[in-house]
């Protein structure tokens, strides 16, 4: 695993307490008297006679000045029921070209999926995704197929429904204390594109098929179901290289990595003494993060199924999280032993040792760091705030630079970002968020770097990550890593279009 040296190098000196600075938009210089109170800076009378003054540098940064803007109310979704469940998720999950919301419905859970152009006032007929008998959870969307979609329950039934052409193919498997019996599935299936990911209180992880354009129905029948866990399955989330290659988590402490074109879980980890907050996977998908009940954080390499290392990361009881970043730091949210909201930055060799730590306010919301590797920026959203926080991560001191807040009337009780091919480049929009308020409205708030020329920004835009895997599940599992595909959004524009396919072709014999 690589982590950038220059920060690993300041680890030793640098006070691990660290005050997040506020901006006015406005930088001043400053020097400081002897009671240390601040005074701005006047101009020298004489180069001679003038007495040495400190200055405060302006830190040069092509995102100091990154601003977010909420769309109109009509640009927006509203008259949308979000879930009320007291679950510490997004409720939220978005791909360039649906979004994807946790809802609540009678006789069981449910979500719904809008094209990004069916924005305004949704009608409450609207068709659902169901199926599940709890209430769901979470719902992830295949990072290489944007009509592919995961949530999760409890009847031990897993259920395959594709279509090949003409031709309709159905498959039953159940388990029976984890066992897993599968029925007429050949080997080599495997998933193709279109499929989204989403968890339940019912035990079962389904995948789901969306077609272009949405839904003109309820949807109740899925593409798959996964059935292993004992208790409510809480967290799903997908491979970021190899196809196919899904995580989930349940109640029951245990985590579960399928091969969702077999429908066999390859990997079972039982290294969780408690309840299981938070997992990533690092940049090439070869180790995984966890954050759990009993305030531990560790790196697990999952093919091996053993805790390469594990640390206390938050004192506080309250739920934390923890997510890798690109050149392999671990970063971190959670509470202090007085109820503090903080963050932390560390090395992974060195977990138990913050590089830096920084208390933010004394709300009691889980906040989600959410992780842009393009710009090596981190926002911070709260469930019950009101702002959103970024901050850039660098390799000179603080480490983690506050930037900026944008802050609405509204708190949020959910929050999805755009993956970047889907952000528009031409008005150098970075980042794009869907922030699911209290009354209703899903409002979209876009992060935008301010310039002046119409041209396209390649400082901005470096190759970003595509859709497409490159590995395969039985590759990952016997060992292989590869770098995750990227692509330029220069050549390609906002969006990909995908063909239309529901299995890869020569998938189940005929």
């Amino acid at each position: 695993m690589e982590v950038d040296g220059d920060i690993v190098k300041r680890h030793s000196s640098f006070n691990k307490r660290a005050i997040v600075p506020k901006r006015t938009g406005r930088e001043r210089s400053y020097t400081f008297s002897h009671s240390g109170s601040p005074k701005t800076a006047k101009p020298e009378k004489s180069r001679q006679d003038a007495p040495r003054m400190s200055f405060r540098v302006v830190r040069s940064s092509k995102f100091r000045h990154v601003y977010g803007q909420a769309l109109k109310r009509e640009q927006c979704y509203d008259n949308i029921r979000v879930s009320k469940s007291s679950w510490d998720s997004t409720f939220c999950a978005v791909n360039p070209k649906f979004l994807a919301i946790i809802v609540e419905s009678a006789g069981g859970g449910a979500f719904i999926v809008l094209p990004h152009n069916k924005v305004g006032r949704i009608p409450a007929d609207h068709p659902l995704v169901g199926g599940h008998k709890g209430p769901v959870l979470d719902i992830a969307w295949c990072p290489h197929n944007d009509n592919v979609i995961a949530s999760g329950s409890e009847d031990c039934v897993v259920k395959v429904c594709g279509q090949i052409g003409r031709k309709k193919v159905n498959i039953n498997l159940t388990t029976s204390q984890g066992g897993l019996v599968r029925m007429g599935v050949p080997q080599e299936a495997s998933l193709g594109p279109f499929l989204f990911l989403s968890g339940s209180e019912d035990c079962v992880v389904k995948v789901w098929q969306i077609p272009d354009g949405g839904l003109s129905r309820t949807l109740t029948e899925p593409v798959l179901d996964l059935v292993y866990h004992q208790r409510r399955v809480g967290l799903v989330l997908w491979h970021p290289t190899a196809q196919n290659v899904l995580l989930t988590a349940g109640s029951d402490n245990q985590i579960a990595i399928w091969n969702v074109g077999t429908g066999e879980v390859m990997v079972h980890l039982d290294c969780h003494p408690d309840l299981i907050y938070s997992a990533c996977w690092n940049w090439t998908g070869t180790k995984l993060l966890t954050t759990c009940r009993d305030k531990k954080i560790r790196i697990i390499d999952p093919r091996k199924g053993e805790v390469e290392s594990e640390a206390i990361a938050h004192e506080g009881s309250k739920a934390s999280r923890a997510i890798f970043l690109k050149h392999g730091l671990v970063f971190t949210t959670g509470f202090s032993r007085m109820s503090e909201r903080q963050y932390s930055l560390r090395t992974p060799d060195a977990l138990n040792e913050p590089i830096v730590t920084v208390e933010i306010d004394t709300s009691n919301g889980v906040m989600f760091p959410l992780y842009d590797p393009d710009t090596n920026m981190i926002y911070l959203c709260g469930k019950g705030d009101s702002v959103i926080r970024y901050f850039e991560v660098t390799p000179e001191p603080p480490f983690v630079h506050y930037i900026n807040t944008f802050q609405t009337p509204d708190p949020q009780r959910g929050i999805g970002m755009m993956p970047k091919r889907g952000c528009d480049v031409a008005t150098c929009e970075i980042s794009k968020f869907y922030r699911l308020n209290n009354s209703g409205l899903c409002q979209v708030v876009s992060m935008t770097v301010p310039r002046k020329s119409e041209l396209f920004q390649e400082d901005l835009y470096p190759d970003t990550l595509s859709d497409e895997a490159t590995l395969t599940a039985d590759e990952w599992l016997a060992g292989g890593e590869a770098e995750p595909a990227t692509m330029s959004l220069k050549v390609s524009g906002v969006c990909r279009v995908q063909p239309p396919e529901l299995v890869a072709r020569g998938a189940f014999k005929t």
